[in-house]
């Protein structure tokens, strides 16, 4: 089980999944996204911390459905 846990303006926010591509898709944000962000993912003997510069973060949550899949298929393959 994969949790991640990506943190925008001092809040957390947290989702869990089988891979890192499925936890990734379900965290739950939805307000201003051209902001700086930290994305943690936690496996079951790892860690990894990852900056996010506002144009990633733009495009990981982006209304874009294409857009989005790509971002979270990128990110999600510096966690593997």
């Amino acid at each position: 089980m994969k949790t991640a846990t990506i943190k925008i303006f001092g809040k957390d926010y947290s989702a869990e999944g089988e891979t890192v591509k499925e936890a990734l898709e379900k965290l739950p944000y939805s307000g201003l996204t051209m902001v700086k962000s930290f994305l943690t993912v936690k496996g079951d003997n790892y860690e990894k911390t990852i900056f996010l510069n506002p144009i990633q973060t733009k495009r990981f949550f982006a209304p874009n459905k294409l857009m989005k899949e790509v971002a979270i298929k990128q990110t999600a393959m510096r966690f593997e």
